[in-house]
C-alpha cells in the first residue's frame, strides 16, 4: 500500500437532478412576457439562458458556489441558497435575477440528491410580498 487512494475507493460526488415547485413556472412566464412586450428576440434569449443556467445548479448547487438566502431560508424553514442570474450574453441586467433554491442531499445509499428549484424573483422586488390571490394581494 502506497497510501494513494484508488478509484473505486474514492468518495463518489453526489450527482443531483434539478426539480422546480409550481411557482417558478408562474415566476419565469411573468418575466418572460414583461420582457416580450419590449423586446422579443432579447426576451427568447432571457428564457434559454435562465434555463441552461437552472440545469447547471446540477453541478455546482453547493455554498462555495451560491450564497445562502438569509431571508428566504427563514420563509421557507429550510437552508435556500440563491443564484445570481444577470441574463444572456453581454447585455446584462442592472439588477440580477435570484433564483433560490434548495439542496436535498441523497439519502444514505443513494448517489443522487435533488436541487429544488423555489422561486425566480427580480433582484429589486419584495421577494416575499403577497402570493398572488392571497388576501394581501387585493
Amino acid at each position: 500500500m502506497n497510501g494513494e487512494v484508488g478509484p473505486d475507493e474514492e468518495e463518489q460526488k453526489p450527482r443531483y437532478v434539478v426539480a422546480e415547485v409550481e411557482r417558478v413556472d408562474v415566476d419565469r412566464e411573468a418575466v418572460f412576457l414583461r420582457l416580450l412586450s419590449r423586446d422579443p428576440d432579447y426576451a427568447a434569449r432571457w428564457l434559454k439562458s435562465l434555463n441552461r443556467a437552472i440545469a447547471r445548479l446540477a453541478d455546482f448547487p453547493g455554498p462555495r458556489a451560491h450564497a445562502v438566502d438569509a431571508a428566504a431560508s427563514a420563509r421557507y424553514g429550510l437552508e435556500a441558497r440563491r443564484m445570481l442570474y444577470h441574463g444572456p450574453g453581454k447585455r446584462r441586467a442592472a439588477t440580477p435575477y435570484r433564483v433560490l433554491f434548495t439542496v436535498i442531499e441523497p439519502a444514505p445509499g443513494e448517489s443522487e440528491g435533488i436541487i429544488r428549484v423555489l422561486r425566480i424573483l427580480h433582484g429589486a422586488s419584495d421577494p416575499f410580498g403577497p402570493e398572488p390571490g392571497s388576501e394581501e394581494s387585493v
